[in-house]
């Protein structure tokens, strides 16, 4: 369960915390604002997002237990919920210091491979 609620929390965050309208935070630096799409960026809603996540995966494999009981099905569910908010945070504790992320002013996005136009946002060179 903990590793289908981390990987379901990651990429609730990663999707759905892009459509924030607060600007991301880098984990390493919580004053510090980050451009949408940075590695080790994070939210409020991609972490609401990444508990979400987490303890969908938490009901989903509940559920299919035979015979299914609330107390069971709620272990799981609490199970998912810190798997899932644990999981995408330690994924972005990595990328922001291990993932190296550049911003492009040519595409004004975040690119992951340094050229001529980008300058260096997180993690290792």
């Amino acid at each position: 369960v903990a590793f289908f609620a981390c990987c379901a929390g990651d990429t609730y965050a990663s999707e759905l915390g892009i459509l924030s309208e607060a600007p991301p935070r880098l984990i390493t630096k919580p004053w510090k604002v980050a451009k949408p799409g940075t590695n080790g960026g994070i939210s409020a809603l991609g972490t609401a997002a990444s508990a979400g996540g987490g303890i969908a995966m938490g009901v989903c494999h509940g559920l299919f237990m035979f015979p299914p009981s609330l107390r069971e099905v709620a272990a799981l569910a609490y199970v998912g919920l810190v798997a899932g908010v644990v999981g995408s945070l330690v994924d972005s504790l990595l990328g922001a210091t291990v993932q190296a992320s550049y911003f492009c002013s040519e595409k004004q996005k975040i690119v992951k491979r340094p050229t001529a136009t980008t300058t260096h946002v997180s993690g290792l060179p």
